[in-house]
């Protein structure tokens, strides 16, 4: 999704996206830590 998004040139929006999972789930450790490795790729 990561690829997809940053040949539209639309990374603001999946950092926003990534920021409202990690707030949502923020007591789901092994998603956050999923979506931390999503961030490096």
């Amino acid at each position: 999704m990561r690829k997809a998004m940053l040949s539209l040139d639309r990374t603001t929006e999946f950092d926003d996206y990534l920021a409202a999972l990690r707030a949502e789930y923020k007591r789901k450790r092994n998603f956050i830590k999923l979506l931390d490795r999503m961030r490096k790729l």
